[in-house]
């Protein structure tokens, strides 16, 4: 009548762990928690020892770092440590201009859209016209005088940028009839800024020191006219920055090919030393000194969530509860599919009838994936499977000259609304419909069983237990009960 050897259905494993997808979300959600968490709480533990180790080298003494630089080129040969020290004067100098090529403002600067007021003056004086000039021209580049522009230029600049910014050319040629005097010279000013504002705020500041200058050239140089000709407001491309930028990007790039050159004449082991020196020139203090212990630790950034350990989190919480779903599956000893059922158990088919309450309970989701699980097979309403199963059993009761049926099952039959509707369509064809606990549990109902004609096996999708079910069927055989067939609640 069964069999002891349990078939389970692959694909109806694949369709119960879809529809426990509310539980899989529970795990996939805590599964990015702990791992999410578990991660950030690593990262944060080796970023806090990070800085208990920067913050113990810091208190480490320091050397300066010319004792650095004896310490790592003992052992050079004579012309080794020659070659050594043009390498590090180049990597000086290449420190200085990679320094000024990322911050000086220059470099920030669109060559071909450059802001910039130009104006120009002339001088008139009996001699040395063009030494006022000069005298002018100098004023500007006083450190006092570009202190005024930076303010001027609200910070946008620095003082070592207005070398770089400001431009004057004195004219120093004379007319004809004034070449033995020098009586008259000229001389124009050429301001740029990062933007329009600072290039007019710097411009005013430079007319304002040009006055105040008169004075001092003045003393100075003697008695003479200082007029201004002309100013005007210009954006776009400058030849000057374009050369000036150009002249350290070429620097640059020789200097490197120098120290390359240099460090080919070295042997392999007095080239990593002058490389570790080398790069302690970069870590070197304002005063030239370097931790005595050269041993820095590796960065290690500041915690942060990671969303790749939370993905992973997520995916992993998913296959536990696949895991999880599989071994129920397997060892759980459940029914967990009609098909399934009625391939390990020998008894007739009467249908499979949907529990009410458990269907109010689905949702969207849930309509979804049962219909992705009816694709391809014979589609028939509730009402259409429920008067066949009907159908079936007035025919099997007529056959036989059954009178009265006892349904039973190893969870009992409680009279759900879906039984009650068949006890009263039976009763309406005569046949009496009996409910009652299952017989392994409760002797009234072996008695309730002895005193009906037949027997109907009820049993729960789900809930059931294969074990149990034998049981159950062993026991009908045992008192020659006639078990008519099976009905499953889903």
């Amino acid at each position: 009548m069964h069999r002891k050897e349990i078939t389970l259905d692959l694909l109806g494993y694949v369709f119960r762990v879809l529809k426990k997808w509310k539980r899989m979300i529970a795990f996939a959600i805590l599964g990015a928690f702990l791992c999410g968490g578990l991660k950030y709480y690593q990262n944060d533990k080796a970023y806090k020892a990070y800085e208990v180790q920067l913050g113990e080298q810091s208190e480490n003494e320091k050397i300066s770092l010319a004792e650095k630089k004896e310490e790592l080129l003992s052992g050079f040969s004579e012309t080794e440590r020659q070659t050594a020290e043009n390498i590090v004067e180049l990597e000086n100098s290449l420190i200085v201009q990679n320094s000024y090529r990322e911050t000086a403002a220059v470099s920030q600067l669109d060559p071909y859209g450059v802001d910039r007021v130009m104006f120009s003056y002339t001088v008139e004086a009996n001699g040395k016209a063009a030494a006022i000039c000069r005298s002018y021209s100098n004023s500007i580049f006083e450190e006092d005088a570009k202190e005024l522009i930076v303010n001027a230029s609200n910070g946008k600049v620095r003082s070592t940028d207005i070398v770089d910014l400001i431009s004057v050319s004195v004219d120093d040629s004379k007319d004809v009839m004034e070449e033995k005097t020098d009586n008259r010279g000229f001389f124009s000013v050429c301001v740029r800024g990062v933007d329009k504002e600072s290039a007019e705020n710097m411009a005013a500041a430079v007319e304002g020191i040009i006055a105040n200058s008169q004075n001092v050239v003045t003393e100075e140089l003697g008695e003479h006219s200082l007029s201004k000709l002309g100013y005007h407001y210009v954006k776009g491309r400058d030849e000057a920055i374009i050369s000036i930028v150009n002249a350290v990007d070429s620097d640059i790039s020789t200097k490197y090919s120098q120290i390359w050159q240099l460090k080919a004449q070295l042997p392999e082991e007095q080239m990593t030393k002058l490389n570790s020196y080398l790069d302690m020139m970069h870590l070197q203090d304002e005063n030239g000194m370097v931790e005595a212990n050269d041993s820095l630790p590796e960065e290690v950034l500041p915690a942060k969530i990671d969303v790749k350990w939370i993905v992973i989190g997520f995916l992993l919480g998913i296959f536990i509860a696949c895991v999880w779903e599989g071994v129920l599956w397997i060892l759980g000893g459940q029914v967990n599919t009609k098909k399934e059922f009625w391939e390990n158990v020998s008894l007739r088919s009467f249908g499979v009838i949907a529990d009410i309450d458990e269907e109010v309970k689905k949702g969207t989701i849930d309509r979804l994936i049962h219909r992705i699980q009816t694709i391809g097979k014979t589609k028939l309403s509730e009402e259409e499977e429920y008067q066949m199963m009907l159908a079936d059993i007035k025919l099997l009761a007529a056959e036989e000259n059954i009178q009265k049926i006892y349904l039973t099952g190893t969870e009992g039959v409680t009279a759900p609304d879906c039984m009650e509707r068949i006890k009263e369509d039976l009763q309406n064809c005569g046949i009496e419909i009996v409910f009652g606990d299952s017989v392994l549990s409760s002797s009234k109902s072996m008695c309730d069983m002895a005193e009906c004609d037949a027997t109907i096996i009820v049993e729960y999708i789900g809930k059931s237990k294969y074990k149990n079910v034998f049981s159950e069927l062993s026991v009908c055989e045992k008192h020659n009960v006639n078990v008519l067939g099976s009905i499953l609640i889903d």
